[in-house]
């Protein structure tokens, strides 16, 4: 797992705590579990994003040095 991918699932985790803490304050009436596949649906979606941000990053960084030593030839 990549540090964002436990960044992600970590603030998934804490708005569940909150959401836990207010049901016990009486503040709200959530129905708690129908919020758990959250969890599962986050790692997905990290672990995507995680992947398409390596690709764009490489590719930028491949562009800017090709950009960079074809600038220096002429």
């Amino acid at each position: 797992m990549t540090d964002m991918m436990i960044t992600d699932i970590s603030a998934v985790g804490s708005a569940l705590i909150i959401a836990i803490g207010l049901n016990m304050l009486e503040m709200t009436k959530l129905k708690l579990a129908n919020f758990l596949p959250a969890i599962v649906v986050m790692i997905v979606l990290s672990y995507g994003l995680s992947l398409i941000w390596q690709d764009l990053f490489l590719w930028y960084t491949n562009y800017v040095v090709i950009s960079f030593m074809g600038c220096n030839r002429t």
